[in-house]
């Protein structure tokens, strides 16, 4: 049986979700995020290279496609490991001054060292005759500005794909914290 010891759930700033939990004798931090958070947390040690390649090139491939991608990690935690980090979590989240900032550094410390499990994505459906609409407002003369939070590949693959973006735009990266 599987048990759910702690969840750590999405926060804007962290990029990721995870979840802690007992199967059998083990204990196991699963972590869920975007592509470019995850990867650089996995140890090459744990998950072959072919491997790792293949998935980048599989997530290059979807996210081309106006897909959003995600990646999942693995870590297994000896029992004195979980225990460190709940008794460090509980005292940050008691901490009246940076509770954020030290429960994010916390839960930070535990997400790495990560064996690759897979990827996955989720096909983001624009709505019908998106393109055609773009198109008319750009012949109308109106000016076309796309602002958003999302990560540049993703909002770059959403303006290429509504024709939002073409090869003759200026494009402008501002990123704001």
């Amino acid at each position: 049986p599987v048990k759910k010891l702690c969840h750590l759930k999405f926060h804007s700033q962290r990029k990721r979700e995870s979840v802690i939990v007992r199967e059998g004798n083990y204990i196991k931090l699963y972590v869920k995020g975007p592509r470019d958070d995850i990867l650089p947390r996995v140890i090459e040690d744990y998950t072959p290279k072919k491997l790792i390649y293949n998935a980048k090139n599989w997530l290059s491939k979807v996210e081309g496609m106006g897909c959003r991608a995600f990646v999942v990690g693995m870590r297994i935690l000896t029992l004195e490991e979980y225990n460190v980090f709940i008794s460090c979590f509980r005292e940050a989240h008691n901490d009246e001054f940076d509770t954020k900032i030290r429960i994010s550094k916390v839960i930070d410390s535990l997400e790495s060292n990560l064996t690759l499990l897979g990827g996955a994505f989720i096909e983001d459906l624009l709505p019908k005759r998106i393109e055609d609409a773009v198109a008319n407002i750009k012949n109308a003369g109106i000016k076309i500005w796309m602002v958003t939070g999302d990560k540049v590949s993703n909002s770059y693959n959403v303006g290429i794909s509504t024709g939002i973006i073409d090869k003759n735009n200026e494009i402008i990266l501002a990123e704001i914290n």
